[in-house]
């Protein structure tokens, strides 16, 4: 009851500076397996390596709704491979009962082949805010 009071405040969340794939993952994976969305307005993960396992778990929350009130992402000075930045793209494009992004943070980063091509297509799609 405790740990769910906490999340309940939470609005933005920081973890920056080198936190490996498997820690992101574990993270992102009791997102996905839990009910309803976290009020996580603004979640920052720049400079940290999102490797396969990290980037399917944080597309599995995105899906799952956990979430749904994200406004702000920021993935500076990230990197991704190609087969898991599609599929976060892909997932952010089909979040469902989402609030779109107001900013996404991309300096840095870079995105090739697949990876880049989910990312023009959420972007076509309308995942951010005009």
């Amino acid at each position: 009851a405790v740990k769910a009071r906490v999340l309940d405040t939470l609005q933005d969340w920081a973890f920056m500076w080198y936190l490996t794939d498997e820690g992101i993952a574990v993270l992102f994976e009791a997102f996905a397996g839990g009910s309803g969305g976290l009020p996580l307005l603004e979640l920052n993960l720049c400079v940290n390596a999102l490797g396969v396992r990290a980037s399917s778990a944080l597309a599995a929350a995105l899906k799952a709704g956990a979430l749904n009130k994200l406004k702000k992402l920021n993935l500076n000075s990230c990197t991704l491979n190609e087969d898991g930045g599609a599929e976060l793209w892909e997932a952010l494009e089909k979040r469902p009962g989402s609030t779109k992004l107001e900013v996404l943070q991309l300096t840095g980063s870079a995105f090739v082949g697949r990876a880049a091509a989910a990312l023009v297509a959420a972007v076509k799609a309308g995942v951010l805010n005009e």
